[in-house]
């Protein structure tokens, strides 16, 4: 199974999955990491725009990044983790959650914080969808 999993880290899920700064991707068994790698995020317009690097030395992508008229495609995005089984973020707007299922991938959005938990929840089959949306989309 190949995961990608929004973070701004490498270690934390990131809670606006178009903002994060990077994607771990993983690749499992059931019973262990086959691999894990860290790969920036130049898919979206949101990480792109304005990054900033906090006291610890972690990013946080700010600014917008939707065309005007809040229209904007998830093509980038679907191109670098279309190969994946399944996508995980703390929060996730709508449009992106339809399209990732639209080409029969599976979206999650967790309250599990690290990168560590959620992978001890997927090996143990018990990651659930904790929420319906990102707070900045309000779904």
């Amino acid at each position: 199974m190949k995961i990608a999993i929004a973070s701004d880290d490498d270690r934390t899920i990131a809670q606006h999955f178009g903002r994060c700064l990077g994607f771990t991707i993983v690749t499992m068994d059931d019973k262990k990491i086959l691999t894990r790698s860290w790969q920036p995020n130049r898919a979206t317009q949101h990480a792109l725009q304005h990054t900033t690097v906090n006291a610890q030395g972690a990013g946080h992508a700010q600014g917008g990044g939707h065309a005007q008229g809040g229209g904007h495609s998830h093509e980038n995005i679907m191109n670098i983790l279309g190969d994946c089984d399944l996508i995980i973020g703390g929060g996730m707007g709508r449009r992106l959650r339809d399209d990732f299922a639209a080409a029969g991938l599976r979206a999650v959005i967790t309250d599990i914080e690290t990168i560590d938990d959620v992978l001890q929840s997927v090996r143990e089959q018990r990651l659930e969808n904790t929420r319906d949306g990102c707070v900045s989309h309000h779904s």
